[in-house]
């Protein structure tokens, strides 16, 4: 049996933002597409980071943020007022 990509925890949440965005005047980083999935070890297709992997990507994108003065990505579309 083949084991497929299921990307539901990256295209619910992502869309859930794109429509309160505008609402609350916020911006929509781009989502990353891996995280901890330590339940799921041994299974066919899982992929996964280290915590202190984990916790340094969210940390780095964090701070670019912030330097960046949360300004939208370059190409992106802003939301819709």
């Amino acid at each position: 049996m083949a084991a497929y990509f299921l990307p539901t925890d990256v295209f619910i949440p992502a869309e859930l933002c794109r429509r309160v965005a505008p609402v609350v005047h916020a911006v929509v980083a781009p989502s990353v597409p891996y995280g901890l999935s330590y339940p799921h070890r041994g299974f066919k297709g899982e992929f996964s980071l280290r915590i202190d992997t984990f916790m340094d990507v969210v940390s780095d994108l964090c701070v670019s943020f912030a330097v960046a003065g949360q300004r939208p990505p370059a190409g992106s579309t802003p939301p819709a007022s």
